[in-house]
């Protein structure tokens, strides 16, 4: 469970801090062969523990995250990520959703060897990812035209 700047788990009925990290956590996902997959401030994802332990990302073909709120693992490890708007941070996300924004996207990033790749943009506030089987699916915020 993250809380602020912490991870926390519990143990034995009683929840213990894992990590006090030095932003807020945006999004959190285990990883399979153990570590956690964790968004910071919406800017950047990083693998705490496990075989990847340290391995980050701030940017994907040049253009830096910056809303940061959903990360999906998929079997073979990768994780799909959803990044909510180029022009707003995670806190902010309504604005981006009032002025009808559509800088969101979602990306593959491998753990593995550190590529990273965009698999969709031009999103209206990218808000959440799921890597199930095969297939990513990810919701927008906002996709209607009123």
């Amino acid at each position: 469970m993250a809380d602020g700047q912490r991870i926390l788990s519990q143990v034995n009925g009683k929840w213990k801090v894992m990590a006090t990290l030095d932003r807020p956590v945006t999004a959190l996902a285990c990883m399979p062969h153990g570590g956690l997959a964790v968004a910071l401030d919406g800017k950047e994802v990083r693998i705490l523990g496990g075989p990847f332990d340290g391995r980050s990302w701030k940017t994907v073909d040049g253009k830096p995250f910056n809303a940061v709120n959903g990360v999906g693992v998929r079997q073979d490890g990768s994780l799909a990520v959803s990044d909510g708007s180029a022009e707003y941070p995670y806190r902010q996300w309504s604005h981006d959703v009032m002025t009808k924004g559509h800088t969101g996207r979602v990306v593959l990033l491998n753990p593995a060897d550190g590529g990273a790749k965009v698999l969709a943009s031009g999103l209206s506030y990218a808000f959440g990812v799921l890597a199930s089987g095969g297939t990513i699916w990810f919701s927008e915020a906002s996709c209607r035209q009123t």
